[in-house]
């Protein structure tokens, strides 16, 4: 069994892409043809978010585990290399996801456009697996799950991994949604995230009764349980405790990744050895941050400390 050593971050990011974000400054006088005025080309996956927020906020202490494939997935490793994001990489055959975002800077909106992403070989599904446990057999520390993963890829692969990791000794925190919530909630994780609405679509209970997430939390055998709640801040449960914290002010509406600054945020203070409380604080000033520039976990150190000093927190019992 391996040592437990939470300081060291092991982030399955199982489904990267690159992303291509194009803003428009103002209303296009032809609707059907429209020239961006502004680009941002940068590769995403919740895992590299987190790693990006992680290299803001002076943590090199973790790797990145990511499936890449085709040409898109070799423009992924020359970025990731080339943003020096920590990173180790299975090859499959299909290319990576591009996704496309197009910001109308105008009206302060945008909209996303996620491809559907490789499809796994049966081999190269089973052959995942084994690499992971490879990987996790000469690693220890915390294993991190954040998203989902190419189609062939299922909740039960995951599982697998998650129970093999806590066999050998790995802390594992989570923030995932819909079938790998539905599959792997049952695996009791140390530390799993989840936002108000997947917690109401997957389980049928609502998720501002601190009460009923309190009984969920034992009942499922989850150390702490994290529920955020976008703008309206978020909360958390742990050992009879319920702590909330709530951004001192949002300043607009393009928070792709700042669900995933959030969780970097929080795991960046737990390697700083910070209570729950402040691991919090730091997590909430990360997803605030993350909303002050276009792309995923883009922000500035200075950025993430001076929202830092605006966030709310309060504590109570259950």
């Amino acid at each position: 069994m391996h040592k437990l050593d939470k300081s060291k971050f092991h982030i399955l990011n199982l489904n990267p892409c690159y992303d291509h974000w194009v803003v428009l400054e103002d209303e296009p006088k032809i609707p059907e043809v429209v020239r961006g005025d502004r680009s941002l080309k940068v590769v995403d996956g919740k895992g590299l978010n987190i790693a990006r927020v992680f290299e803001t906020l002076g943590e090199r202490n973790y790797n990145t585990v990511n499936i890449t494939g085709g040409n898109v997935g070799e423009l992924i490793k020359k970025e990731t290399e080339a943003a020096g994001l920590n990173a180790t990489y299975f090859d499959i055959s299909e290319n990576n996801r591009i996704n496309t975002a197009v910001v109308h800077e105008y009206k302060q909106e945008m909209q996303m456009v996620n491809e559907p992403g490789p499809k796994l070989k049966p081999e190269e599904s089973r052959g995942i697996n084994d690499f992971l446990k490879d990987y996790l057999d000469a690693n220890g520390g915390t294993l991190v799950i954040s998203g989902s993963a190419p189609r062939g890829y299922g909740p039960e692969d995951f599982a697998e991994i998650v129970a093999y990791a806590q066999d050998i000794g790995y802390h594992v925190e989570m923030d995932i949604s819909k079938r790998w919530l539905e599959r792997l909630i049952d695996s009791k994780p140390d530390v799993l995230k989840i936002n108000f609405d997947e917690f109401e679509l997957a389980f049928g209970s609502d998720p501002a009764d601190g009460g009923a997430v309190e009984e969920f939390r034992r009942n499922k055998g989850i150390e702490t349980l994290i529920l955020t709640d976008g703008r309206r801040g978020s909360y958390a449960l742990a050992g009879g405790k319920l702590y909330r914290a709530r951004p001192g002010e949002v300043y607009n509406n393009f928070n792709v990744g700042s669900g995933d600054s959030y969780f970097g945020g929080w795991l960046y203070a737990e390697a700083r050895g910070q209570d729950l409380p402040e691991r919090m604080r730091t997590a909430t000033a990360c997803g605030v941050a993350n909303t002050l520039n276009y792309g995923p976990a883009f922000f500035s150190y200075e950025e993430f400390s001076r929202e830092l000093d605006k966030v709310i927190l309060t504590e109570g019992e259950i």
